[in-house]
């Protein structure tokens, strides 16, 4: 089990418990910075699941930056304890005016990649660049970043993620450059601004989040700037999402790949000028 949570915040995920020809309850059991739940709302290090299982929560807090291994221990009376393995990643919040061109391994590191299994996924490499000078960017591709390519067969639903907090703003602006292929709404990027969440496992919005400029980057060969205006609402600790999503028929290369991403925030006198409003 894989948790990443920002530094000094908290994130969780549940997994499914089956118990066979039990006796008593089951009790799982970890220790801070990991805890656990029966219902997703009340953490602690200990709690009770009915003698035929049932969804175990498992939130991790992490106070600093970097990787934290633990165990939730399952009991039950008269049956040998299972120990399941818990990987936690703490990752630094940046903060406003906020530059990503791809080409800092520190910064770099603090994006949550969630590919899964799925044979395409995203990845930071040298496959695909627009910045001046720079040769990376963050791209999909089905051969571990080589190319900035993907098997249109092959159907993938995979998340990349950065923790930022935004402050407090009459508005703000995210600029980036980006280029996706694809098809239509079935091959294409998506964006997602909102509170940190879980990312799910289909290509629903994450819980809380705001689908933010097109609905479908997609069916663009060129890398093309793009420009979105964002409400004071989406002020303090926010999480910034890109999914792609691919079916498994038709679609062309390239498939999605962004670089030189921007985030200010706007107030009294900011001169910079709208192209999508959301």
């Amino acid at each position: 089990v894989s948790i990443a949570a920002a530094v000094n915040g908290s994130a969780s995920t549940s997994v499914h418990v089956d118990g066979y020809n039990l006796t008593s309850t089951i009790t799982a059991t970890t220790t801070y910075p990991f805890e656990v739940s029966e219902d997703g709302i009340n953490y602690g290090s200990t709690a009770s699941l009915a003698q035929i299982g049932g969804t175990l929560y498992i939130q991790y807090s992490p106070t600093a930056s970097g990787t934290e291994t633990g165990t939730v221990t399952l009991s039950s009376t008269g049956a040998t304890d299972v120990i399941v393995t818990v990987n936690g990643t703490a990752l630094e919040t940046a903060s406003l005016p906020y530059s990503q061109n791809f080409e800092d391994a520190t910064e770099n590191s603090q994006w949550m990649i969630v590919n899964g299994s799925y044979t395409n996924g995203w990845y930071i490499g040298t496959a695909a660049n627009t910045t001046a000078g720079g040769s990376n960017a963050l791209y999909v591709s089905n051969d571990n970043g080589t190319t900035n390519a993907y098997t249109n067969g092959s159907e993938s639903i995979v998340w990349a993620y950065r923790d930022i907090d935004f402050g407090t703003h009459s508005g703000y602006s995210l600029s980036f450059k980006y280029r996706c292929d694809g098809e239509s709404s079935w091959d294409p990027m998506r964006i997602y601004l909102g509170a940190p969440a879980d990312v799910p496992t289909s290509d629903e919005a994450p819980q809380g989040a705001t689908q933010i400029g097109m609905t479908n980057y997609s069916e663009i060969l060129s890398w093309t700037d793009y420009n979105i205006i964002l409400p004071a609402s989406h002020s303090g600790a926010q999480r910034l999402y890109l999914l792609w999503k691919n079916d498994s028929s038709l679609g062309d290369n390239p498939p999605a790949a962004i670089d030189d991403i921007v985030i200010i925030g706007r107030d009294c006198g900011s001169t910079s000028v709208p192209i999508v409003s959301n």
